[in-house]
């Protein structure tokens, strides 16, 4: 959106409650000259946070800003470039999107200033400006406020735009106008009251706030707690029995690794009992034979004695 060349001034006089070590963030010295050049003579100086066109002064060279500066004491104030207008429009803006474009004059005397009956302006122009204004007023999130266009080579320049304590005087903004804004207002108003929610934000805050504001996370639902914990107890089986096969698959392994060396044992160990027995019947053997022909005697002596 177009807006005129603008630097915020130091103030004149050391703001309340400050001391020479309140400004080490400044850059020192300002460099004026660069401004001057940037934005050019005539401008306009006003305060930054100003309204009302209360001290609002047109500099005609750095002598005259120097003069006029020294009068704005602590206020700190802005240079912006001058925009040689064909047309000024003051528009009304209600509930962020409902505007009544007015025509204006702010070169006049205060109850001059708005035109009731101006020249035909054109469609693309107003088009735009509407535009502007919705943007605008979603942005800063007023529901009532006025912004000021300045019209140069058919480009709509914002000049003021944070004005939510608009006039809305009948003898200065003249009927037509006042009727607009106190109807417009008053239903909103109404549309407000009906959709106020007890307990709830009822407030309305802008994008330019809302989006330098990380959303909040969103809390867990139930059920998917449940379905976490649901998914967790299969893992847990599963870890498990990735447990015992490597527990087992170890086991196989040492086994395997131990295994020739059992054998061994265990073969000479058969060995040792296989020749043990072995000897066991070799001896047996034997004293049977001998037992034999002993037994034979002693049945032939019974036979003989008989």
């Amino acid at each position: 959106m177009p807006v005129p060349k603008t630097f915020i001034l130091p103030s004149s006089h050391r703001p309340p409650d400050t001391d020479e070590n309140s400004f080490r963030n400044m850059k020192f010295p300002f460099d004026w000259e660069k401004m001057f050049k940037t934005i050019g003579f005539p401008a306009y100086m006003k305060p930054h946070d100003g309204g009302g066109w209360k001290s609002v002064y047109r500099v005609e060279s750095p002598e005259d800003l120097w003069a006029k500066h020294g009068e704005t004491e602590n206020l700190v104030m802005m240079l912006q470039e001058e925009i040689n207008f064909t047309e000024y429009f003051r528009c009304y803006v209600l509930d962020t999107d409902k505007v009544h474009i007015m025509q204006y004059e702010p070169r006049n005397p205060h109850h001059l200033r708005y035109v009731l009956d101006g020249d035909p302006v054109d469609k693309k122009i107003l088009d735009l400006v509407e535009d502007y204004c919705i943007r605008l007023n979603k942005a800063l999130g007023y529901d009532f406020n006025t912004v000021e266009f300045a019209i140069r080579d058919g480009i709509p320049y914002a000049i003021d735009f944070c004005n939510p304590a608009p006039d809305a005087d009948v003898n200065s903004v003249g009927r037509e106008n006042f009727d607009w804004i106190v109807e417009n207002a008053a239903d909103m108003a109404i549309g407000k009251a009906k959709k106020y929610k007890k307990g709830q934000m009822n407030l309305t805050w802008g994008s330019f706030v809302t989006d330098q504001i990380a959303a909040p996370k969103a809390p867990k639902k139930k059920g998917a707690v449940k379905t976490a914990v649901s998914k967790k107890t299969p893992i847990k089986k599963a870890t498990a029995t990735n447990a015992r096969v490597k527990k087992a698959s170890a086991k196989t392994a040492t086994e395997t690794a131990v295994s020739p060396k059992v054998a061994v044992k265990k073969a000479a160990a058969k060995q040792a009992v296989t020749k043990k027995m072995d000897t066991k019947k070799t001896t047996a053997t034997k004293v049977a034979k001998k037992k034999a022909p002993a037994k034979k005697a002693a049945t032939n002596a019974k036979t003989a004695k008989k």
